[in-house]
């Protein structure tokens, strides 16, 4: 269990998760010496394209830099449970992995109280995102502006995760006012973790994910739609990203969905830059103050879980027979489940081990998502989740605000939580329920919230220039 020694306590947080450690947000600067790496993962097309109807989207991915700037200094992952150990002993492996992360970010905590400053730490990462784009996009038969989504997932989801709701987004009628959906990966997922790899820290301020989201809306979206764009993202001109810190995006509508960890983290950064956002879809978003009773127990739950968790399996085919069987994944969407098997493992050598069970074979397929840095996400959660719950009052009221959360089961906390969660800021909200489903609505229900999205979007399409 959790010993109750390691939590950071509640006062040093409330002083430390502010403004006074929100770092400045810029890419780092451009080096020969550091060469731009190439795609983790080689391209792909949607999965709909299989399906006799699809709606008429090309899929990309594209490679940008983080934000240079991190809030935490690297330190080692704890190591992972053997595979070879014995259950109990197991178990206790992952006790003292959790536990350790849970002390590394007391200690850190600590570190920053002392200081009584900011610390920044310089360091080169890189960020992965899938973008949908209409095929006539360049058509002049266009007669309006359309908009722009920006999706951010929820901790242990790749980016393709997403794409069973797209789909059946892009294929209601909301899909004629749809542009553009950039789906962001945070540093440890997917692609992203893959290209990050060997550079990834046992500590994971919220903030930093915040910042990383904002560093793309500031310097890296294209000014316009366009049909083709390069992997690497070319930084926008200094003029524009002065521009848009001072009014935001002149040529695009941008609406934010956030699931859980992406809810939080969108946010946070419309809190701070409420200039980029027209509205905010947020599922079930992990906003909940640290008084909360259950909150401990709750990451560490998910903490232990994501650390303990099997990662490597010899084959996609087998993944997804042993996935679809298993309580937790068993509620997801077949759909989705089969793109969190296709995104989010990778094939690479086997690990070698004498009570591997891949023996003699020439490949393994592990997930992308290294499970220690799962865990690090969830037992860092609460760098970010009260200040946002503190604060979320203070977003500006002209941006309007649909919460879409569980309807028959408590979510990630409690029924209680929900309802204070959704009355955060009372003004120009709305809240909703989809029955059926727990905390992960995107992965269960991405039919229902797809109907939901498409409900709130349609009123910020441009109307048609008249006849």
């Amino acid at each position: 269990m959790l010993v109750s020694a390691q939590v950071p306590s509640t006062s040093s947080y409330r002083r430390m998760n502010d403004d006074s450690v929100w770092l400045p947000i810029y890419p780092p600067p451009e080096n020969p010496s550091f060469p731009k790496p190439d795609l983790p993962s080689p391209p792909r097309e949607p999965f709909w394209k299989s399906l006799s109807s699809h709606p008429a989207y090309s899929l990309s991915t594209h490679i940008i830099p983080a934000a240079f700037l991190r809030s935490t200094p690297e330190i080692d992952l704890p190591c992972p449970p053997h595979s070879c150990e014995g259950k109990k002993t197991r178990q206790n492996s992952i006790r003292e992995g959790v536990d350790r992360l849970w002390e590394l970010r007391r200690k850190e905590n600590d570190r920053r109280l002392q200081l009584g400053a900011p610390i920044k730490f310089e360091r080169r990462l890189w960020l992965c995102l899938n973008r949908y784009v209409r095929k006539d996009v360049n058509s002049k038969n266009r007669r309006h502006k359309g908009l722009t989504l920006f999706c951010a997932h929820a901790n242990g989801f790749n980016k393709e995760t997403w794409e069973p709701m797209i789909y059946h987004l892009l294929s209601s009628p909301a899909g004629n006012d749809i542009e553009e959906i950039w789906v962001w990966e945070s540093i440890q997922h997917g692609d992203s973790g893959l290209l990050n790899a060997g550079r990834l820290s046992s500590l994971f301020h919220w903030f930093d994910g915040t910042r990383d989201l904002l560093n793309f809306l500031i310097y890296f979206l294209p000014t316009t739609i366009t049909a083709t764009l390069p992997v690497h993202l070319p930084r926008v001109p200094p003029e524009e990203s002065t521009r848009r810190l001072q009014r935001g995006l002149s040529r695009r509508t941008l609406i934010a969905v956030g699931h859980s960890l992406g809810g939080s983290l969108i946010s946070r950064a419309c809190l701070s830059y409420p200039q980029f956002f027209s509205a905010l879809a947020l599922v079930d978003p992990v906003i909940i103050p640290l008084s909360e009773p259950i909150l401990w127990k709750v990451l560490d739950g998910m903490a232990t879980g994501a650390f303990g968790r099997r990662t490597s399996w010899p084959s996609r085919e087998s993944a997804y027979t042993s996935l679809a069987i298993s309580p937790f994944f068993k509620p997801w969407h077949p759909d989705v489940l089969r793109l969190y098997v296709e995104g989010g493992l990778y094939p690479t050598s086997p690990s070698p081990s004498p009570c591997s069970c891949f023996s003699g074979s020439p490949v393994e397929y592990k997930l992308k998502l290294d499970a220690i840095t799962e865990a690090t996400v969830f037992t860092d959660t609460i760098t970010g989740c009260a200040d946002i719950w503190d604060r979320f009052h203070e977003i500006d009221e002209n941006i309007e605000i649909k919460w879409i959360m569980p309807g028959d089961y408590d979510g990630l906390v409690n029924r209680k939580s929900t309802k204070e969660r959704v009355n955060l800021r009372p003004a120009n909200s709305s809240h909703v329920t989809i029955p059926g489903c727990g905390h992960l609505i995107a992965q269960e229900k991405p039919k229902e919230l797809a109907e939901e999205i498409a409900n709130f979007v349609t009123k910020y399409a441009e109307k048609k220039a008249k006849l």
